[in-house]
């Protein structure tokens, strides 16, 4: 019994690691690197949704999540900021990579953004791909 009650334990010690492993997410960095992805939006806001790009590749998903919505404030018009927030939600790298209680937000983003109907076609065409991700979910 002694092995069992120290399995127990062990599990019981993991279980706060395995929670916080379920949001996937980290505190906004206070270095990030560049990175340049152009969007037709307007162009005030190149600068911040290059920066809520930098913080989906950091896994700071909350901080990205704000920073889109203020691209969106600012350019409501701008279907991108709409993808960038469902970004947020769709984590590649662990299973399951769209977590079922997030998958209607993450696909009213981008009904969202296809509302909007504007952009490039590299723009729709990143909309699109997403969309199909969200669709298989």
């Amino acid at each position: 019994m002694p092995v069992l009650y120290r399995i127990s334990i062990c599990l019981l010690a993991l279980l706060p690691a395995a929670s916080a492993q379920e949001m996937h997410d980290h505190p906004a960095p206070e270095k990030l690197g560049r990175v340049s992805f152009p969007i037709s939006c307007a162009p005030a806001v190149q600068a911040r949704f290059n920066r809520g790009v930098a913080l989906l590749h950091s896994f700071a998903y909350t901080a990205a999540e704000h920073t889109f919505q203020e691209v969106a404030n600012q350019d409501p018009k701008c279907a991108m900021a709409h993808w960038g927030m469902a970004m947020t939600y769709f984590h590649e790298l662990w299973e399951p990579a769209l977590a079922p209680a997030t998958i209607s937000i993450g696909e009213k983003e981008i009904q969202q953004a296809q509302s909007l109907a504007g952009g490039t076609e590299r723009e729709r065409q990143f909309i699109h791909a997403l969309d199909t991700v969200y669709r298989d979910a």
